[in-house]
């Protein structure tokens, strides 16, 4: 619980400080103790999706929930 506390945080930290690209995209890197189950139910636990970038398991594409209308 502990660790998916931490990527909570860290999700949220990175949302704060950087800037989604125009298509709602974040490129975020987490290191190799996390699991990317974990990964993907912190994400989602905060309403976004979340999905490998490239073969290189270290970056994520976080995309933005969409608006409500």
């Amino acid at each position: 619980m502990k660790r998916l506390a931490a990527i909570k945080d860290y999700i949220i930290e990175q949302t704060l400080h950087k800037t989604f690209n125009p298509k709602g995209q974040l490129t975020l890197y987490f290191s190799n103790c996390c699991l990317p189950d974990e990964i993907v139910l912190a994400a989602r636990e905060l309403g976004y999706t979340i999905h490998l970038k490239s073969e290189q398991a270290s970056a994520w594409i976080l995309e933005e929930p969409p608006t409500q209308k």
